[in-house]
């Protein structure tokens, strides 16, 4: 099996990152009352799963258990979509950071070992995740002031970054576990 080349990774990721940006900025375009009929369409499908008596109570009960996983719902979509926002920019770090140490060995330059943390586990590229991660939820709520019914909050800019956290912490696993993996498999005939 042919093996695919870090720089044709490198473009699948980037392309994947910009559209997932895209899907962020166009999910903040909606406006208050739109946005509002998502959360509360996602709080009914949360509390249908959870509550099993959920289709038995009176629409005025079940519009009171949606009205309170409103908050805890937008909450968390915030965290995961910035979640896998800091993945994707993690692995478009970690191919760029490949395709410099390949050049830098061809040049005669010595390679960083995979065991010194270069790559998207390297705590300087979680650092540059995080403060891209960070600087787009910032211009995301700034953004927001401008859409009608919408607010830009410190706050989620923070929940956001939070995310961001939790990607970069799955990533730096995922990653580290798929080399030791590697690593235990070069030299044998697969």
């Amino acid at each position: 099996m042919k093996k695919i080349d870090s720089k044709i990774w490198l473009t699948i990721f980037i392309i994947i990152t910009a559209m997932w940006a895209v899907m962020i900025f166009n999910m903040s375009s909606h406006p208050a009352g739109e946005s509002d009929k998502m959360s509360m369409y996602v709080g009914r499908k949360v509390a249908k799963i959870f509550i099993p008596s959920y289709n038995e109570m009176t629409y005025d009960v079940q519009q009171t258990i949606a009205e309170k996983l409103d908050y805890p719902v937008r909450k968390a979509a915030h965290m995961t979509e910035y979640a896998i926002f800091a993945v994707l920019i993690s692995l478009d770090i970690y191919y760029i950071t490949e395709i410099k140490n390949k050049r830098g060995s061809a040049n005669g330059k010595s390679s960083q070992n995979r065991k010194t943390g270069e790559g998207c586990n390297g705590y300087k590229n979680g650092v540059i995740t995080l403060i891209i991660v960070a600087l787009y939820a910032s211009t995301d709520e700034i953004h927001q002031l401008f859409v009608p019914g919408r607010a830009g909050l410190f706050t989620d800019v923070l929940i956001d970054t939070a995310g961001g956290i939790i990607g970069v912490i799955v990533t730096y696993f995922v990653i580290r576990g798929l080399k030791r993996v590697i690593e235990k498999n070069e030299g044998r005939d697969l």
